[in-house]
């Protein structure tokens, strides 16, 4: 008797400590913002960029949301100063440098954790790529657009709420 007591408030501490993850954010406007048919905004104060921002969409040439990997609604990435940023991709941590002008964006991915990761690795994989592929980007307060593809896709973060 004593073990199984001993047993079940084991299981309810182990489980106690988990945190539910949100189903799927919020969608993305799908009334489009002027700014965001025009590309990349020539102006971008590269200082916004410092911060923490979550990925929340992935956006196609014609300007609507591409379906991402459940998986891929977690992935952050944190602009640090004098040129560093670290993040997730998935499990794993990354980190590099970064130099970014008004317009144009350089990511240089450094070391990454090896953990195993319950995704599949094309996923790693793909994530890394579309990142290491960004050349521009623009940036407000509470948006980053990272462009890829001749500025024809981006990848839409939103900076994390404290």
């Amino acid at each position: 008797m004593k073990r199984t007591v001993l047993l079940l408030t084991l299981a309810l501490l182990a489980f106690a400590g988990c945190e539910k993850k949100q189903e799927n954010p919020k969608p993305v406007d799908p009334n489009w913002k002027e700014e965001y048919a025009q590309g990349p905004r020539e102006d971008n104060d590269p200082e916004l960029l410092i911060g923490e921002w979550v990925l929340k969409a992935q956006v196609n040439s014609k300007k609507q949301t591409e379906k991402l990997d459940p998986f891929e609604y977690y992935q952050r990435i944190e602009f640090l100063p004098k040129g560093k940023f670290t993040g997730t991709v998935f499990c794993n941590v990354m980190n590099g440098d970064y130099t970014a002008g008004k317009v144009t964006i350089n990511l240089h991915i450094g070391p990454i954790t090896k953990k195993n990761c319950p995704v599949p690795k094309e996923a790693e994989s793909r994530y890394l790529r579309l990142l290491s592929e960004c050349r521009a980007y623009s940036v407000s307060t509470a948006n980053l657009r990272l462009y890829y593809n001749d500025n024809q896709k981006f990848l839409l973060f939103e900076r994390k709420q404290p």
